[in-house]
């Protein structure tokens, strides 16, 4: 059952055909590619200390300490939301502040989270069903960590925490448990 093969022009019958120089310098790049994409793995943002960073396992660079606290410690460390900097997010702003603050949102799993008139701090103490899946709880943490400890040992500026609350596409639950994975201490 041996078919002919078709000769390429220039080839006798029966002839293997002449190597293929493109073909050859292609398949070179490809074999090489994976090697310099390898060595140049870095962080898309650019810091070690985000949620896809600390999972990736990059082993390249230098041990960093990412830092995160939990919504425990700033519900009961409220000096701690300014510590002299005079930063934006303080006990006092609004969680659904128009220009810096988490907008209302509609989730599948929740329904609408609206924390009404509620500052951040109030959004901290709130229990049971006032704050559906701890989903305020965490994203306040979030919000006050990145404040406190980016760019240094926080993968995420405030407003990037901000941003994806309001970008989510997912569920409260898979929200929540992004924020809690940046509490990493």
């Amino acid at each position: 059952m041996d078919q002919e093969q078709p000769t390429r022009p220039g080839t006798r019958s029966g002839e293997a055909p002449a190597p293929d120089r493109t073909r050859r310098r292609l398949t070179g790049a490809g074999l090489a590619a994976p090697v310099l994409l390898s060595v140049a793995a870095r962080p898309a943002w650019g810091n070690r200390c985000t949620l896809s960073a600390q999972l990736s396992g990059n082993l390249s660079a230098p041990t960093v300490t990412c830092e995160g606290l939990s919504p425990g410690y700033w519900k009961n460390h409220t000096s701690e939301w300014d510590h002299g900097t005079g930063l934006t997010y303080r006990t006092e702003l609004r969680f659904h502040d128009p220009s810096h603050g988490f907008p209302v949102r509609a989730f599948p799993d929740t329904g609408t989270v609206d924390f009404g008139d509620r500052t951040l701090l109030q959004v901290l103490q709130l229990t049971g069903g006032d704050d559906p899946k701890r989903l305020g709880f965490h994203a306040v943490a979030a919000v006050l960590n990145a404040q406190r400890f980016y760019p240094g040992s926080f993968g995420y500026a405030p407003g990037d925490i901000v941003d994806i609350y309001r970008n989510w596409t997912g569920t409260a639950e898979d929200l929540k448990a992004f924020y809690e994975a940046l509490e990493v201490s």
